[in-house]
């Protein structure tokens, strides 16, 4: 508020400013989807072409409003937001009424109390509606009811009291090693050997897992008793042990990162997966505290598997298991996979605001109003939580979460990271459209479109990794998903190839982890989508050896060993000829390039790197190398001439000192399976997602 108004009762100073009402502009940068569905910048980005409305000037707006008629009743009500920079004091409201008749409500406020309008029919056709609509705040939010409410743009007028909130300014993010970067995502009954490829495992771990296994007549919450070590995965004479599967993997140095699906079956006296939210039936999902029972649970895990000791009585277990914190084992926690899946309908799909109220009672019981014992935080301050993994690229779902926080946790946002899946397909990802094929990561601009969400990141929540914690491609060439033969390469070549370069791709974007889905096939033989998206073949097929390593595992394993201390540090891309320089995170006369060809059709060729060293090592990605083959390079004329490249990614390594030595890592030991791991119990697909026959059983996601 300016200096002049600073002293003057508010009721004063809209008085003042309601005299001197006009047209108010917007920004596009301030625009929030609340429900992370249609785009409310549509109803503003015509304001030239519209002119004046309200003195009877309007033109013929076109772009809409809306969210479309698919899944409407699913998103409907859609809500946006707009933030005005300041507060106003606003007088009238103008929209363009193009066809449909359904139910439109603009209101104002602080973001948390809403004052309505206007509330009408958008009865009109193809012609400018106003009304004088008197009202003091900062935002403004429309909320269309269905489809029918279709408009196409908006007219505020009213005036400012005081000065706008300026923009942030976007800090810099430094970006990660490959070490820190490459992950996957696999179980507790994998071969623990393979996880050698990777620093980081995403874990699928479900609730009932540790709690009844499944039995509805275990105790409800609070009564309930956790199984760690055995779990409640047990049967006479063994069980899955937790603290033993961290402990071994942490001392391997794995990051482990577990992400919780489902709820126990006392909950709901059945077993449902993640079809129902985690709370009894006839709760308010709006609220962080109906979420209490996966917030305590969230706690109970973060107390014995984070760095905090606790007292025993703190801490719920069966009769098998031991009361014991601060193993230090888990480094993150992920809540929930995937909430936003819209094909497990109103009873499974978390709008934005929802998934902000469960993230808000997991991470901390809702800033303490849960209470001390519940959530991530109160656990152990030190564990990481990440955002459940969204289905796409989604920056206005979780823009519509920051918000919330905004609102309701004073900016606090309740995450330690944001987190997304993207698959790189010709139908525009995951769930965007009918897919018939994966595509190349640079077809499919992965980088650009992470790159986006980076620089969001960087203005407006500073601080938050971002993780791509599923991506991959399908072998089998039956499978929508596939990486196809291409250039003579098979599919097995072509995932390899794809794997790697994604990893690159995530890493110059300015993503903190990128975890490919998965370790291990679930069913050689389907074409399925996942079935086959795996860097090691099936367990229980009989088409390949057991656990049989494909291409992207040796690929993906030389990538890590040869560059895991390594950071993206520029783009040097010629056209089709990609480029890569990294830097070492700890030594800065190492360096090393990554080269290929973006066209995996095309015909190798020799390409220059410009570098001020005498020699440099090349290294070429094979198949049954864990450290690719090597080979030596001499500078010629101050440029090293890579031969022979092609879409397979070469990696340079040189040191910038002419006299320093160049030494290249040894092969590490690989870690042995432990005899005593039991193997898992398969969880079934969605087999209507997955078009798999009845007969066929694969992992759950």
């Amino acid at each position: 508020m300016s200096r002049k108004f600073a002293a003057l009762p508010l009721s004063i100073i809209a008085f003042a400013a309601m005299a001197n009402a006009a047209k108010i502009g917007v920004e596009r940068d301030r625009m929030v989807n609340v429900s992370g569905k249609g785009d409310v910048w549509s109803l503003f980005d015509e304001q030239p072409l519209v002119g004046d409305p309200k003195a009877g000037s309007g033109g013929k707006p076109t772009t809409e409003y809306t969210a479309g008629w698919i899944k409407a009743a699913l998103h409907y009500p859609i809500e946006g937001v707009v933030d005005l920079g300041a507060e106003h004091a606003l007088t009238d409201v103008w929209f363009y009424d193009i066809n449909g008749s359904d139910s439109m409500r603009v209101s104002c406020g602080d973001g948390k109390i809403w004052t309505t309008m206007l509330d009408r029919t958008t009865s009109g056709y193809n012609t400018w509606v106003g009304t004088a609509a008197t009202c003091t705040g900062r935002y403004v939010k429309i909320r269309l009811i269905s489809p029918s409410s279709a408009v196409t743009e908006m007219v505020l007028y009213g005036s400012a009291i005081g000065n706008p909130v300026p923009l942030p300014i976007p800090a810099k993010t430094v970006k990660p090693t490959l070490g820190e970067l490459m992950g996957v995502n696999g179980f507790i009954d994998d071969d623990r050997s393979l996880l050698a490829a990777v620093g980081n495992l995403r874990e699928y771990h479900s609730w009932q897992w540790d709690d009844g296994d499944g039995d509805a007549s275990t105790p409800a919450y609070p009564a309930n008793r956790f199984g760690w070590n055995p779990s409640w995965v047990r049967g006479t004479g063994w069980g899955w042990n937790f603290d033993e599967y961290y402990q071994d993997l942490s001392s391997k140095g794995i990051s482990m990162q577990p992400v919780f699906q489902g709820s126990p079956a006392w909950m709901f006296g059945k077993t449902v997966g993640d079809s129902l939210k985690p709370f009894p039936l006839g709760r308010d999902s709006s609220l962080p505290a109906s979420y209490v029972e996966h917030a305590d649970y969230m706690y109970q895990f973060s107390s014995r598997f984070g760095r905090t000791k606790h007292s025993a009585a703190d801490l719920r277990v069966d009769a098998l298991n031991t009361a014991v914190s601060g193993a230090g084992t888990v480094d993150w926690m992920e809540p929930w996979n995937e909430p936003d899946k819209d094909w497990k309908g109103v009873t499974g799909y978390f709008s934005p605001h929802v998934l902000a109220a469960i993230s808000s009672a997991d991470y901390d019981g809702d800033q303490g109003r849960m209470g001390s014992k519940v959530g991530v935080k109160n656990g152990d301050p030190t564990m990481k939580m990440a955002l459940p993994g969204l289905i796409g690229i989604v920056p206005e779902y979780v823009k519509s979460m920051k918000f919330w926080a905004d609102v309701h946790r004073g900016g606090s946002f309740p995450a330690d990271a944001l987190n997304f899946h993207h698959y790189c397909t010709d139908g525009g990802g995951q769930g965007a459209g009918e897919a018939t094929t994966g595509i190349s990561p640079e077809a499919d601009g992965l980088r650009a479109k992470l790159e986006n969400l980076a620089a969001w990141r960087d203005r407006y929540l500073p601080g938050k990794e971002l993780w791509l914690s599923e991506f991959g491609w399908d072998t089998h060439q039956g499978s929508v998903f596939k990486a196809p033969a291409t250039g003579g390469n098979d599919g097995y070549e072509m995932q390899a190839r794809w794997l790697v370069r994604a990893f690159l791709e995530v890493a110059a974007s300015g993503f903190q982890k990128a975890h490919m889905f998965m370790l291990r096939d679930t069913w050689d033989s389907s074409p399925g989508i996942f079935a086959t998206s795996g860097m090691v073949h099936d367990k229980h097929d009989t088409l390949s050896p057991k656990y049989e390593k494909k291409p992207s595992w040796w690929y993906v394993n030389t990538l890590h060993k040869r560059l895991r201390n390594f950071r993206f540090e520029a783009d040097e891309s010629v056209g089709g000829t990609m480029k890569y320089r990294f830097i070492h995170a700890t030594d800065s006369d190492s360096l090393a390039y990554v080269v290929w060809n973006r066209d995996d059709a095309a015909v190798a060729k020799t390409v220059s790197v410009t570098i001020a060293a005498a020699n440099a090592k090349v290294v070429r990605f094979a198949n049954g190398e864990p450290l690719g083959r090597i080979s030596s390079l001499q500078a010629v004329a101050g440029a090293m001439e890579i031969p022979d490249v092609d879409g397979r990614p070469v990696i340079l390594l040189a040191k910038r000192s002419v006299s320093s030595v160049l030494r290249t890592p040894s092969k590490n030991p690989t870690p042995v399976l432990d005899p005593r791991s039991i193997e898992g119990r398969r969880i079934r697909f969605d087999r209507n997602r997955q078009g798999l026959p009845a007969s066929v059983t694969v992992y759950s996601r």
